[in-house]
């Protein structure tokens, strides 16, 4: 019996000797579970289902030979073709403050960048996604927040840009530069993004061609625009939402571009042209905004089927813009005017709908300008276009009467 008292009693005292280091391996254990991964105090992450690949670094793949290594190495799935593309997924990657997140240059091979999270990008030209000279690939359901440009790509053609959240980056969200041609893209957030040196704003066209830029969102860019379109040819603009930003949708010496079915509210000009001919501006709203629709020095542009309501001025044609069609729009109850030419001649103001404005067709320095069929003012300057109709008819149909009587009396007495 007293030899197992002895025995217990030196088991309870090892226990006791062990405590201090169970009682901390414990610690160590139920602190590594409920650690989380240090980000920026500046910036949340909403993980979600992320992970943490193997690759944890920044990503630099250069030539199709680069995918191929990149492969190898066990970084990617997939082979590069049109059915089994390469995949890059699920990464979360800080930039550090230098470079580019993800940069993938001179490629032709399929490829897809899905459920990323890219951040803290270097300053210009870096972004969390960059594509130089690249075809064939897809960018979708990424996050390209808080970076100098969110996704940029230049000399690109034939890639997808779908999806994607690109907020609060220095200088742009998404950018499409130098000769890209036939990029979709489509379904992006593009907030709160300017005030950096280029402060160029949601989503930028930059000398590029047949570009399809659809769905998106670009809404609250500091000091610069929803969509901007520089140098930039027959691209398609349709179904996108820009509010609250310096310019909803600008377009700088661009030409044949199809800008329908978007909305521009609350900005500093809704819908605006600058330099650029045979545009084609079709089916928008533009409300709330200082200038609803504006162009200057633009020709051969062609207004059709828009609504442009409570502005200052609902369509402003301004400095030298000269033979454009202004058809069939809804210019009503804005402050000022609803359709203001200022230096502006042998344009065509053709059957649009002008109610409740302060002024309904305002002509300053103008010539050879064409007014048809535009519907009446409630109040204000009375439409050019009912100077030969209405009352004024009846009035001008008297006056014939009247000299038709007194050269009939004339006759007779000679």
């Amino acid at each position: 019996m007293k030899s197992n008292i002895k025995s217990n009693l030196i088991i309870i005292g090892i226990l006791f000797a062990l405590l201090p280091i169970i009682t901390t391996n414990l610690t160590y254990v139920t602190d590594n579970n409920s650690k989380t991964l240090g980000y920026s105090d500046d910036f949340t992450l909403d993980k979600g289902n992320l992970k943490i690949s193997d690759v944890s670094g920044k990503i630099h793949i250069d030539g199709n030979s680069g995918w191929a290594a990149f492969k190898a190495d066990g970084n990617c799935t997939g082979s590069g073709t049109y059915s089994a593309p390469y995949v890059i997924e699920d990464l979360i990657i800080n930039g550090g403050g230098s470079g580019n997140c993800i940069l993938i240059e001179n490629s032709d091979v399929y490829f897809e960048i899905e459920n990323c999270t890219l951040y803290n990008s270097g300053g210009i030209p870096n972004a969390g996604i960059k594509l130089n000279n690249v075809t064939r690939g897809k960018l979708v359901i990424n996050n390209c927040t808080a970076n100098c440009f969110g996704i940029l790509l230049d000399s690109c053609d034939n890639n997808t840009i779908s999806g994607n959240t690109a907020n609060i980056n220095t200088n742009a969200g998404i950018v499409v530069g130098d000769d890209s041609i036939y990029n979709n893209i489509s379904g992006n957030i593009a907030n709160n993004n300017g005030g950096g040196i280029l402060n160029i704003g949601g989503i930028s066209l930059d000398g590029s061609t047949y570009n399809t830029i659809t769905g998106n969102t670009a809404n609250n860019n500091y000091d610069a625009e929803g969509i901007w379109l520089s140098y930039s040819d027959n691209n398609t603009i349709t179904g996108n939402t820009v509010n609250n930003n310096y310019g909803g949708i600008s377009l700088d010496g661009s030409t044949y571009n199809a800008i329908s079915g978007n909305t521009a509210n609350n900005n500093g000009g809704g819908i605006r042209i600058s330099g650029g001919s045979h545009n084609n501006i079709s089916g928008n709203t533009a409300n709330n905004n200082n200038d609803g629709m504006y162009l200057v020095g633009s020709t051969y542009n062609t207004i059709l089927g828009n609504t442009a309501s409570h502005n200052f001025n609902g369509m402003n044609l301004g400095g030298n813009s000269s033979h454009n069609n202004i058809i069939g729009n809804n210019a009503s109850f804005n402050g000022a005017t609803g359709i203001k030419l200022y230096q502006s001649n042998y344009n065509t103001v053709s059957g649009n709908i002008l109610i409740g404005n302060d002024e309904c067709i305002v002509e300053n320095n103008c010539y050879g300008n064409t007014f048809s069929d535009n519907g009446d003012c409630t109040y204000g300057q009375e439409n050019p276009a009912s100077l030969i109709s209405g009352y004024s008819l009846i009035a001008l149909l008297g006056v014939l009467s009247v000299v038709s009587i007194i050269v009939s009396k004339k006759l007779k007495k000679s």
